[in-house]
C-alpha cells in the first residue's frame, strides 16, 4: 500500500513538472512562443500572437491579417484573412468562422475549408450531437437575400427562410412565406408546419404561467386563435383566448437573506503598517494569520538604540530576530484583521527590502525606494527603484509554489492572464505583460522573461 502511494505522489510530481505552456516570446519586434523555461518552440516570426488557446490552436497575426496555429508551429490556417472567429463546439473541439474582403466561410479544427469564402453570412445549425457527423448550415449570399439550410456539400435542403430561431437538439423556428413553422435539422423535416403568424417561446415579463400550464414551452397564434406546445413540440388543446389568461403574478418562496449577498469586487487587498518611530510602542502584540487560517503567530517589535528587531512567537517558542532595521512596516490586511506573517518590509541604509520572517533573512538587497500593493491585484506589492517598477506576491498561486517575485526595470504593468496548460488538466500559469520604453515585455511568475530586445 506504501508502494502505491508512494508511485502515486512521484507520478503526480512527474505530471505537475512535465506540464508546459505555449507563452508569448517577443524578439525585437517580432513574436512567437517559447515554453515555461524561456525556451523558444515557436520562432518569432508574426507581428502579433494571441496568448489565449481554443483547444490547443492560437491566433497569430502578420501584415494586418490572421491565420491560426497549432501547438508544434504549424499554420492550420495561413496569416490570409481579415479576421478568424472561432466557434466552440465542446470542450475538446472548435470550428472556425473565416472572414475576407466582406465574404464568410467555414473551417474545421486542422485548417479544412468546409465552406469557401463567397457568403454574406454563415451560422452552423446545433444540435444535441455537436453536427461532428453531418453539418448544416444557414447562409445567404447577399444581404438582401433570404437563408437557405444547406449541407457541408452545399446543396440546399430548405430555401427562403425569412427569419429563424434555434431551439433545442436540432430544432429551428423557421418563417416562410411570412408564416412560422418548427423544423428538425438533423431529421432535415418540418415537426410542425410554417402555417402560423407567430410562433413563440411560452413567457411574459415579470409573471409566470398558471399550474395547470407549467409544461408548456412554446405558443404559435393562429387566426388569432393560441395554440400551445411541449418542450417536443406536442400540440396542447387551449380554448383561451388571450396570452395574459395563461399567467399569473410571480411568487417568490421564503430565502435566506444570505442567499443575497453580493459578492463586489473588494479592490486593493491589503495596506503596510510603521510599527517603528513614533509608531513604536514596547511590548505591542501584533497577531498574525498565514493563508491556511490556521497557524496564528504573534510578532513583537523591539527597540535597540536606534534600529529595531523582531520577536516571532509560534505559541510555544520565541525567535529573537537582530536588531538591525531603520524601520520596520508589516504587511496587513484590508479586510480581517490581522498581519502577513511570512514576509515584511524593513529599511537599512534609506533602501528597503523584503524581509522573509520564516528564513529570517531579505529577499534580494536592500534597493527599493518604495512600495505599495498594487490597486488591482490583489496580493502583491508593487516595488518601486528609480522610477521603476516589479511585482512580490505575498502567497504563491493556490499556496503550491513560492511567491512572484519579478525586480523593478519596468515602466508599467499593463495586465495579468493565467495560461492555460497543453494538456486537458488546463493547470493555470501566470504571465505578467509589463512596458518598458514602449515595448510589451512578458514575464512569467518563475522570473523568467519571455523577450529579446
Amino acid at each position: 500500500m506504501k508502494k502505491g502511494i508512494l508511485f502515486l505522489i512521484l507520478l503526480t510530481s512527474i505530471n505537475s513538472y512535465c506540464q508546459n505552456f505555449n507563452i508569448p516570446y517577443r524578439k525585437g519586434n517580432l513574436w512567437g512562443f517559447a515554453d515555461k523555461n524561456g525556451k523558444v518552440i515557436i520562432s518569432p516570426k508574426y507581428d502579433s500572437v494571441d496568448s489565449r488557446m481554443e483547444n490547443f490552436r492560437w491566433k497569430v497575426y502578420k501584415n494586418h491579417k490572421v491565420g491560426i496555429i497549432n501547438t508544434a508551429g504549424e499554420e492550420r490556417l495561413a496569416v490570409l484573412y481579415d479576421s478568424i472567429e472561432g466557434n466552440p463546439v465542446h470542450s475538446r473541439y472548435n470550428e472556425f468562422y473565416l472572414y475576407n474582403e466582406g465574404k464568410m466561410g467555414y473551417a474545421d479544427l486542422n485548417g479544412k475549408i468546409i465552406l469557401p469564402l463567397k457568403y454574406y453570412h454563415i451560422e452552423k445549425t446545433r444540435d444535441v450531437n455537436f453536427n461532428l457527423d453531418a453539418l448544416f448550415f444557414l447562409v445567404k449570399t447577399n444581404a438582401q437575400d433570404n437563408y437557405c439550410l444547406i449541407d457541408k456539400e452545399e446543396a440546399v435542403l430548405l430555401s427562403g427562410i425569412e427569419e429563424f430561431e434555434s431551439d433545442h437538439r436540432g430544432f429551428y423556428k423557421f418563417k416562410i412565406n411570412s408564416k412560422w413553422g418548427v423544423y428538425s435539422v438533423p431529421e432535415k423535416k418540418w415537426i410542425i408546419p410554417a402555417v402560423y403568424d407567430t410562433f413563440k417561446r411560452f413567457e411574459l415579463e415579470g409573471q409566470q404561467p398558471k399550474k395547470e400550464f407549467e409544461n408548456i414551452h412554446h405558443y404559435a397564434v393562429k387566426n388569432k386563435a393560441f395554440y400551445l406546445f411541449s418542450i417536443e413540440y406536442l400540440m396542447i388543446p387551449s380554448k383561451l383566448k388571450k396570452l395574459s389568461d395563461f399567467f399569473e403574478l410571480k411568487k417568490d418562496s421564503n430565502r435566506n437573506v444570505m442567499e443575497y449577498m453580493v459578492h463586489d469586487d473588494r479592490g486593493v487587498e491589503g495596506h503596510y503598517e510603521s510599527v517603528c518611530g513614533e509608531k513604536f510602542q514596547e511590548g505591542n502584540r501584533y497577531e498574525t494569520n498565514g493563508i491556511d487560517w490556521i497557524d496564528i503567530k504573534t510578532i513583537w517589535i523591539k527597540k535597540e538604540g536606534k534600529l529595531y528587531g523582531m520577536v516571532f512567537s509560534n505559541g510555544r517558542t520565541n525567535i529573537d530576530y537582530p536588531a538591525e532595521f531603520e524601520d520596520i512596516q508589516l504587511l496587513k490586511s484590508n479586510y480581517q484583521n490581522y498581519y502577513y506573517k511570512d514576509f515584511a518590509m524593513v529599511k537599512k541604509h534609506d533602501k528597503w527590502a523584503i524581509y522573509s520572517i520564516n528564513e529570517r533573512k531579505t529577499i534580494g538587497p536592500y534597493e527599493y525606494d518604495s512600495f505599495d500593493f498594487h490597486i488591482k491585484y490583489t496580493d502583491y506589492l508593487v516595488l518601486k527603484k528609480e522610477n521603476q517598477m516589479g511585482l512580490f506576491q505575498i502567497y504563491g498561486y493556490r499556496n503550491r509554489e513560492k511567491p512572484v517575485f519579478i525586480a523593478p526595470e519596468y515602466d508599467a504593468l499593463k495586465g495579468y492572464e493565467l495560461l492555460k496548460s497543453l494538456d486537458y488538466n488546463y493547470d493555470l500559469f501566470e504571465v505578467f505583460y509589463f512596458s518598458k520604453k514602449g515595448k510589451i515585455c512578458p514575464v512569467g511568475r518563475n522570473g523568467i522573461s519571455y523577450y529579446e530586445d
